[in-house]
């Protein structure tokens, strides 16, 4: 583990989470990290972002706010910006057609559009990508995922190799419609839940002039 990045967040008292964290990014599979707001989920997903980076992994991060969760496609859109046209241009017709409907990069044409066409293109993405190199998908505040681009990567991460596509994603307790995609996450799932620090970390973190979960701002 990092230490001096891990400091540099502020991770006091994370230790065994990002040591969890960490073996996922070096051996695949998928972590789940519960918390309450303020515990430090965001800052342990930045850590996980350097990491795979460091390790030469390609990173995917969504992290949709409550404002997108209405919005169908929101947190697909974040996603596919990330991938590189190569990508998106290699993809069938009818998929490559149907998923730029839905994300507004084209007009509807008049036809319908079947209803697997979108996660089988997201599916095919992910596919392409890690086929050509490990990937790390970060998917933070997965509670305010909007519907649509949470059915999608449901089904999309169902098939993917683990050891070529690690998932880590955070949500506040009783994620509600994440918990859809939770439940599809590839073995080994390992599930964090955070909980506040003891009072005699709390303070050491404050005399140190960060906060638990991350710096003072």
């Amino acid at each position: 583990m990092d230490d001096e990045l891990a400091a540099a967040y502020g991770l006091y008292g994370r230790e065994d989470a990002l040591g969890v964290l960490s073996d996922v990014v070096d051996d695949g599979g998928s972590a789940v990290v519960i918390g309450e707001p303020g515990l430090g989920k965001s800052s342990l997903l930045k850590v996980v972002d350097q990491l795979a980076q460091r390790r030469g992994r390609r990173v995917l991060s969504v992290g949709p706010t409550q404002f997108d969760r209405g919005l169908p496609f929101a947190g697909l859109a974040e996603l596919v910006s990330q991938c590189p046209d190569s990508a998106f241009d290699r993809l069938p017709v009818p998929q490559r057609r149907a998923l730029s409907v839905a994300l507004q990069r084209a007009d509807p044409d008049g036809d319908d559009v079947d209803a697997l066409a979108v996660p089988l293109a997201v599916r095919g993405l992910l596919t392409q990508l890690y086929g050509a190199e490990p990937v790390t998908l970060i998917l933070d505040d997965a509670q305010w995922l909007d519907q649509a681009s949470l059915a999608s990567l449901a089904f999309a991460l169902r098939t993917i190799d683990p050891r070529r596509l690690s998932v880590v994603l955070a949500s506040r307790p009783d994620p509600g419609a994440a918990a859809e995609l939770i439940r599809v996450l590839a073995e080994p799932r390992h599930e964090l839940e955070l909980k506040p620090l003891p009072d005699w970390r709390s303070a050491s973190c404050c005399a140190s002039g960060w906060a638990c979960g991350g710096p003072r701002r």
